[in-house]
């Protein structure tokens, strides 16, 4: 079945979004958990401190990945405008575009990877340094939560980005 006109002109675009929907998902399961597991164990000073390292974190980190993802997107919008007009690409500049798109997945995962598993010591620390005795439960719950969450978003991440559509 052909594309449709839109389809075509935003392929790019729509892969670029694929491996952030899973992103979504993951942040969506560690919110669950976190809120069933670990924010019982916390008192009002660590909760408090929790959610302030949430805001700075995700303030910092997430946009830095997701300007570098789209950077990358962008080192591929001409040549693949280029194919989809049918106008020439020089062999070395297609080359180039074609690795990139491959390696997108890759992309993906050494962006998201880092921002994912950096949670683990950003956030007990946060936590060990707030007023009171930290529950030891917390060691366990917080590096499970953010793993199974990076796990779902990056499996799937790179499930839904495979290809941008270059010939």
């Amino acid at each position: 079945m052909p594309l449709s006109r839109w389809t075509a002109r935003h392929a790019l675009w729509l892969v670029g979004v694929g491996p952030l929907v899973p992103m979504l998902l993951g942040s969506i399961v560690n919110i669950w958990y976190n809120v069933i597991h670990i924010q019982p164990l916390l008192t009002p000073a660590q909760l408090a401190a929790f959610l302030k390292a949430i805001n700075i974190f995700n303030g910092v980190v997430y946009p830095v990945a997701v300007a570098i993802w789209v950077g990358v997107l962008l080192s591929l919008r001409a040549p693949f405008r280029d194919c989809r007009e049918g106008h020439p690409v020089a062999p070395d500049r297609m080359a180039a575009a074609r690795r990139r798109v491959i390696n997108l997945p890759w992309w993906a995962v050494a962006l998201g990877g880092p921002g994912w598993f950096l949670c683990v010591p950003v956030f007990l620390l946060a936590l060990w340094r707030a007023p009171g005795v930290l529950d030891p439960r917390v060691f366990l719950h917080l590096p499970i939560s953010f793993a199974i969450s990076a796990m779902i978003a990056m499996s799937f991440g790179c499930t839904r980005c495979s290809s941008a559509g270059l010939p």
